[in-house]
């Protein structure tokens, strides 16, 4: 049980080192846009980040429970929390800078996503228990 657990976390932190990647990578090539673009994407995409390392942390930080029920309402937490954040963030982001690119900032939002995505897809889908003798 604890080697799945432990496989989960490092997919979990090789997806956000994927997220952090394609962020910069992004605000990198949109610097030939412009600074407000590369700023923009660089926002976007970290907000998503972060949020979803709040949604790792907060899944793999307990003690795991021995209820299914248990499990799914700590995921339905971590996943609320994460949306919240990151509704939150963008609200505060809209509000305290007025020059931002709009399709810059979901854009960079958007790739940390997908990045994400791709990086958990690719594992290798092989964590169901050892079977019993």
């Amino acid at each position: 049980m604890l080697g799945m657990k432990l496989r989960a976390l490092a997919t979990v932190k090789r997806a956000l080192v994927a997220q952090l990647g394609v962020t910069i990578a992004l605000a990198l090539a949109l610097i030939f846009y412009g600074h407000i673009a590369a700023y923009s994407a660089l926002l976007g995409g970290m907000i998503y980040t972060i949020a979803n390392t709040y949604a790792g942390w907060r899944i793999f930080s307990r003690k795991q429970n021995d209820s299914v029920h248990g499990e799914l309402y700590n995921f339905y937490r971590a996943e609320f929390g994460k949306l919240l954040m990151i509704g939150a963030l963008c609200a505060a982001t809209f509000a305290a800078i007025k020059a931002i690119n709009v399709l810059a900032f979901v854009a960079g939002c958007v790739a940390a996503m997908i990045a994400g995505v791709v990086i958990a897809s690719l594992e290798q889908a092989n964590y169901a228990p050892p079977k019993q003798k």
